[in-house]
């Protein structure tokens, strides 16, 4: 077998290791490198003092300029099954007997992002995994190019367990930070064609990019898309699947809640608030890429039990900033002051008369945010999911005359007056206020 390498011999020459070739001859489009010795020691040759019938293969060195170099190819007089990547010599000269091509390589799109590729033959088709990862919510499109001569192009996706199939002319954009796909060239005459992956930022990465908690928001991310319910006390939430009204989500953190009720609660509207304008900014981000804004809002506000301003501690790295700065003194770490916007429950929501569910984790302000929402809780007597913490005991006598104290069973799928694992508690509504759909163990 003889071939001509075009471009990047460097690169791949390795794969010709072990491989028949007897006669390799280079050349490149770049007048300034013919007559000179490339990194091997031979000469670099004009296109033009290259016979097409002497040579079998004209192999493409560089992916970047595949279809350039495909042009140029032709008009030297090779035909187009004589066109080829590197990586289909390797596997047409020795691979190809054992009935499997393992061929892996990285690409390195830009600062962050990889991409991994690995080619087999399974003795009909052409397979290719394709792995990219720190890719979340960028866009990408997968392009056959070149003389590709195949019955089908078919991509797979694999990183959820599902057998959801691509098209190929739609750009696809990544919801997770690791996309693995699977390519499927049937009936391919050149086994391994000219698969083009381009990746692009969409305006939702480019919005992540500029967030500093933007490495916590991904892996909290991630966990959401196996476990949206954020903990299993959520799994409650399933009882109250079907009821109508707004849930409020205050204190949003990555808007994990907010996605958890969006997802489970399909006829609540959700109503979220945060008050570090960082996170307000992940959360509408989670609503815009979702399309939830049909059902779902975000304020940048925090709640208390007064209208005005407060200060918040920002810690440098790590921990969760806080409006507690013993909270945060106590770690003995660097932080910041910044005096954010509070409001009261009963401002903000003195007009609403639907209110189901008031989910509230706002870092240590959670009885102040109680006393101001005494009207709401009137007007409305919702469930009140709370994180546990030193405030327990005086929310509960505050509101012993109306709510009473439960834990969601996760093990028995029922509310309960014991103890659970779980890391909320749970006031419901007596039941001479109000009544919910839900199992009392």
């Amino acid at each position: 077998m003889k071939a001509v390498i075009y471009g990047g011999g460097e690169n791949c020459l390795p794969l010709f290791n072990n491989c028949n070739v007897e006669d390799i001859v280079f050349s490149d489009s770049n007048p300034e490198l013919w007559g000179k010795k490339n990194f091997i020691g031979e000469e670099i040759v004009s296109p033009k003092m290259i016979d097409a019938k002497k040579y079998d293969f004209f192999v493409v060195g560089s992916i970047r300029y595949g279809e350039e170099i495909e042009q140029i190819a032709k008009d030297m007089g090779f035909k187009c099954d004589q066109i080829v990547p590197a990586e289909y010599l390797q596997y047409l000269f020795f691979q190809w007997r054992k009935g499997f091509l393992s061929s892996l390589w990285r690409n390195t799109l830009d600062s962050r992002i990889t991409v991994e590729k690995m080619w087999w033959f399974d003795g009909k088709n052409v397979n290719c995994i394709v792995s990219i990862k720190d890719a979340l919510w960028n866009e990408l499109s997968i392009k056959a190019f070149m003389n590709v001569d195949c019955t089908s192009i078919k991509a797979t996706i694999l990183s959820d367990g599902s057998s959801c199939e691509v098209d190929l002319d739609d750009n696809l954009i990544i919801e997770t930070n690791n996309l693995l796909l699977k390519i499927r060239i049937e009936g391919s005459r050149h086994f391994i064609p000219w698969v083009r992956f381009e990746l692009k930022p969409s305006k939702y990465s480019m919005m992540l990019e500029k967030e500093k908690r933007k490495t916590s928001f991904v892996t909290f991310w991630e966990q959401m898309q196996n476990w949206f319910y954020h903990d299993e006390d959520y799994l409650a939430l399933f009882e109250l699947s079907q009821m109508g009204g707004t849930v409020l989500d205050l204190g949003g953190n990555y808007g994990q809640s907010s996605y958890a009720f969006y997802q489970i609660m399909e006829k609540a509207k959700i109503e979220c608030c945060e008050a570090v304008p960082s996170l307000c900014s992940l959360i509408q981000l989670i609503i815009s890429q979702q399309k939830m804004d049909d059902r779902a809002c975000v304020h940048n506000i925090g709640i208390s039990d007064k209208v005005g301003t407060m200060t918040w501690y920002e810690p440098q790295e790590g921990i969760s900033g806080s409006f507690d700065k013993t909270f945060i003194e106590g770690r003995g770490i660097d932080y910041t002051e910044h005096e954010l916007a509070v409001t009261t429950i009963d401002e903000l929501y003195k007009d609403y008369n639907d209110i189901i569910l008031i989910k509230l984790d706002v870092e240590g302000l959670e009885l102040s945010a109680i006393r101001g929402a005494q009207e709401t809780i009137k007007n409305n007597y919702p469930i009140l999911l709370l994180e546990r913490n030193e405030d327990q005991s005086e929310i509960v006598e505050l509101l012993k005359d109306t709510y009473d104290e439960y834990y969601y069973d996760s093990e028995r799928n029922g509310f309960t007056k014991n103890e659970t694992r779980g890391i909320n508690y749970w006031l419901i509504p007596k039941a001479k206020y109000k009544q919910y759909p839900i199992h009392i163990l």
